[in-house]
């Protein structure tokens, strides 16, 4: 699977997208190697004749009434109707009746019940989510809920090594297996969702094993969790780099909704509950949805007249943005915003911080929540106004809080030395005090003066600089 590695939770953006709309409501952190566009990691490849991983039986394995099973599977081959092929199971030997999830032909088969006209197609990634809450039965591939006939089994403790890839009398996976996850609760959908393109601790709540895939040698499969369950590869299945979608990756300049512009058998991002990272330069013509929006400083997104891009996770953005508007909402953790956007809107009453310079070539609009200038330079373009309808851009030094002081308006620059940019720079405090933060534009409106920013006093002395535009001329 994808090489996956932890940050705390911040939500970033700088690049460069351009299009009509980009929604965002951000809850959660999209992890750094996303961010760097690292390599992909690994997974295991099986030959469908006789290779699976082994993990010896434990007590936290013997799950009979409450648990859910999960894994990221590309099959080579699925065999002809009604050919079984495993991919989890705690089913070995006769009478056993352990819990198993398994493919039957191109469907699937939870604890013997089945889907039915999925047609599942050879070369394509696919999560599988199958879930035992109490005996009730649920599936879900690719997060969507899918329709289950037949009557399920009476699953019982048992002996029984678990096997992956592999299930009752040698009925063995011909593809690709990742990111396998075992748990002893019953995951709701939206948790599912919100977790099947991302990596995990392995210490969730309910996690009794957790398999990454990424070594990339030896006999052993680790696993993440405090069970250290770990599994031994049986008869030599090949460690090989995953394009799994952990997150969705291009690989060539394209169109959101092609599958060639994407890793090889990703498919297409078309779910609300996808995490995406652009390399490349990507066409929106349509609206979609993702949890997470990332791309490199080659990455770009061009997002057509009258769609809408709605991220409701993190941002992490180092490629270009322009087009109609770039709109920030949630109730997540704060932004860091980064980079140029044509239209940018802050909706999120948790805010924003520049984490590095950032220009909006249009209108910046914040109806809520306030903007961190962190020491950095909003600069605005030439046509560009600031409006602050119900949230505003407040000033810090970098090194230190800003002192009290009294109300006064901040200095703007000359003529001659905004002569280098097109647009005119508005300061939020004197230039010549080092590591000021500082906004610039030509429309910047505020309710004092038309052109300029005023500073309110902060009271006491740790209370942020903020700049009072709760009203913008037309």
């Amino acid at each position: 699977m994808s090489q996956k590695t932890q940050e705390p939770c911040k939500r970033s953006w700088g690049g460069h997208v351009s299009g009509a709309h980009f929604a965002v409501a951000c809850l959660a952190a999209l992890t750094a190697w996303a961010a760097l566009g690292a390599s992909p990691g690994n997974c295991l490849s099986f030959d469908g004749t006789n290779d699976y991983v082994q993990v010896a039986d434990a007590n936290s394995l013997d799950m009979t009434s409450n648990y859910t099973l999960e894994c990221w599977f590309k099959a080579d081959s699925f065999g002809g109707t009604g050919v079984l092929r495993g991919l989890i199971s705690k089913y070995q030997s006769a009478s056993a009746n352990g819990y198993l999830l398994r493919l039957t032909g191109n469907d699937l088969d939870f604890d013997q019940k089945t889907t039915s006209g999925l047609n599942l197609q050879t070369g394509i990634w696919y999560h599988v989510a199958a879930v035992n809450s109490n005996g009730t039965r649920s599936l879900y591939l690719n997060g969507v809920s899918q329709s289950l006939s037949g009557t399920p089994l009476t699953v019982q403790a048992n002996t029984n090594a678990l096997r992956l890839a592999s299930d009752y009398n040698d009925r063995y996976l011909a593809g690709q297996l990742d990111e396998v996850r075992i748990w002893n609760i019953a995951r709701a959908a939206a948790d599912i969702q919100n977790a099947m393109c991302e990596q995990l601790t392995g210490s969730e709540t309910g996690l009794v094993a957790y398999y990454q895939f990424n070594q990339s040698s030896g006999t052993t499969l680790t696993d993440l969790t405090s069970n250290h369950l770990d599994g031994t590869l049986t008869n030599s299945p090949v460690w090989t780099a995953s394009t799994a979608p952990l997150p969705f990756s291009t690989a060539q300049d394209g169109a959101w909704t092609t599958a060639a512009t994407w890793a090889a058998g990703q498919g297409v991002p078309s779910n609300a509950w996808s995490r995406v990272l652009v390399q490349n330069a990507v066409t929106l013509g349509a609206s979609q949805s993702a949890i997470d929006f990332s791309s490199t400083a080659a990455g770009s997104l061009s997002i057509g007249p009258g769609s809408v891009l709605t991220v409701t996770g993190s941002l992490n953005h180092l490629g270009v943005a322009s087009g109609d508007t770039v709109l920030l909402s949630g109730a997540g953790s704060a932004y860091s915003l980064s980079g140029t956007f044509d239209y940018l809107q802050l909706t999120d009453p948790n805010g924003a911080t520049l984490g590095a310079d950032t220009t909006v070539n249009g209108n910046f609009t914040i109806t809520s929540g306030n903007v961190n200038l962190n020491g950095k330079t909003l600069t605005l373009g030439s046509t560009a106004r600031l409006a602050e309808t119900g949230g505003s851009c407040f000033a810090r030094a970098a090194q230190s809080p800003p002192r009290a002081r009294s109300t006064r308006r901040a200095t703007r620059t000359s003529p001659a030395s905004a002569s280098a940019s097109p647009a005119r720079r508005i300061w939020a405090a004197p230039p010549s005090r080092a590591g000021t933060p500082r906004i610039a534009g030509a429309r910047a409106r505020t309710a004092f003066n038309a052109g300029s920013t005023s500073v309110l006093p902060p009271t006491p002395a740790s209370t942020p600089r903020l700049y009072s535009t709760t009203s913008m001329p037309s």
